[in-house]
């Protein structure tokens, strides 16, 4: 992506967020990562009723994580087998909000199961992202914000 600078020649747009890591340019950011299938896979076998497998998932979920970023989290791998009931999922849907920072399914996730219990401000969590500016210049059907709904059709009630 280019922009034009105040001199007139084209410039590499980069990110404001860092200059490496997540804001190099060349960032080879994953449309799906081990650690988030893991943890879907540690979310539905709760949801089974199986929390045996829950527990095994997210520790898979956290190795994907040891092995990508070279951390350990043996401690709260340990942590995690000792849960069950609410407290496992609360601290399966943590780790998989680690695991997917600055991932849209994060905000999706939170949205469905209003986990990870974060503290929100300033009015709350967002009950719909916002139009940006590129689709409200460019898409005539985008309504005023006046005219937007509040909350999309899938997430009718805040957490």
């Amino acid at each position: 992506m280019w922009y034009s600078d105040p001199g007139g020649g084209p410039v590499p747009r980069t990110s404001e967020l860092s200059p490496s890591g997540y804001g190099e340019p060349s960032f080879n950011f994953p449309i799906v990562s081990c650690a988030e299938n893991a943890f879907i896979m540690a979310e539905a076998q709760f949801a089974a009723s199986n929390e045996a497998g829950a527990i095994s998932a997210a520790q898979d979920g956290l190795t994907c994580q040891e092995d990508e970023w070279s951390v350990d989290l043996s401690a709260t791998a340990t942590a995690i087998a000792g849960l069950t009931g609410a407290p496992l999922l609360a601290e399966t849907m943590d780790q998989k909000y680690i695991a997917l920072f600055l991932n849209a399914e994060a905000y999706n996730d939170y949205k469905r199961t209003c986990l990870p219990a974060i503290t929100e401000r300033l009015g709350g969590m967002p009950g719909r992202l916002f139009y940006g500016q590129d689709e409200r210049q460019s898409n005539s059907n985008v309504p005023e914000p006046a005219q937007q709904p509040i909350r999309n059709d899938n997430d009718p009630a805040a957490c």
